[in-house]
């Protein structure tokens, strides 16, 4: 076999096995992501009575005024006091966001290992266990290396569900807008008197420069409006149903990428049996 052939194959082979490689990455951590949290949350048992005063404790002191919000996409070494909560590596917990498929692990802290990993809680905004007057703020990136992330969090509009599960527990929220801030406009931020909010912060535009912050505002569904229990049960049921539509659209997105991972194995494999039999070929 001639020289420049094979500099074409090793080109090729290069080339292909680098999406491959991409794709097949991405496609794991969409597909293994449903296990990773059913796994979790099967085995982490109830809050103990010790973390629950501790939470309450630092949820009390919360005082966005006075902590000073510090944008977790601009900075790397920050002391966080969210994270001496529970061991600073621990997860507190899942978000879930039916319907862009998103399933990510909650971290006390929004540092820049914990964003690396899934969706970390503010620091000097409420941990997420619910509570009227207070607001928890989780932080993620809108893209990481080899994850979507919160890439898709555009898609969420008025009366999508999120979901925060943990210890037991699920809190259930519904998306009531999203508004557009500057990294540095923390006004934003504050608590709303008898609201148990949940804000969900993530960069802007998808693109380089991120030059602001998306904020999408949920309230807890069945703390909104002071509906009665028909009007609430009716609700969740069309919000549900909101949700499960969005999902479909969001799920057909992932199985077309894992066509694609599919595919690209097995151009792969192809043109491998092809080199190696080209080799077999001119040794004859």
């Amino acid at each position: 076999m001639r020289s420049s052939r094979k500099i074409g194959y090793v080109i090729l082979f290069v080339g292909i096995g680098i999406l491959t490689f991409c794709l097949s990455n991405l496609s794991y951590k969409i597909f293994s992501q449903d296990k990773k949290m059913d796994d979790f949350l099967r085995t982490q048992g109830e809050m103990s009575t010790e973390l629950s005063e501790r939470i309450d404790k630092y949820n009390s002191n919360v005082n966005v005024d006075e902590t000073g919000l510090v944008d977790p996409f601009n900075s790397e070494d920050i002391e966080l006091e969210s994270s001496k909560v529970i061991d600073e590596n621990g997860i507190f917990g899942y978000l879930e966001i039916p319907k862009i498929n998103f399933k990510k692990p909650i971290y006390l802290g929004a540092s820049y290992n914990h964003l690396a990993k899934g969706v970390g809680q503010l620091d000097g905004t409420s941990i997420p266990v619910g509570g009227k007057g207070r607001r928890s703020v989780l932080a993620g990136h809108r893209g990481w290396y080899g994850d979507i992330m919160l890439l898709k969090v555009g898609q969420l509009y008025s009366n999508d569900v999120v979901y925060v599960h943990h210890h037991g527990k699920t809190l259930t929220y519904k998306v009531v807008g999203r508004q557009y801030i500057s990294p540095s406009d923390w006004d934003m931020l504050k608590p709303v008197e008898g609201k148990d909010m949940l804000t969900i912060l993530s960069c802007d535009p998808m693109y380089p420069p991120f030059t602001r912050r998306i904020l999408i505002n949920c309230v807890r569904v069945d703390e909104n409006s002071g509906k009665t229990g028909v009007d609430a049960s009716s609700d969740k049921k069309n919000t549900t149903q909101l949700n499960t539509n969005g999902n479909s659209s969001s799920k057909t997105v992932d199985y077309v990428l894992l066509a694609f991972t599919i595919l690209a194995w097995i151009v792969l494999i192809v043109n491998i049996r092809k080199f190696v039999l080209d080799i077999r070929q001119h040794k004859k």
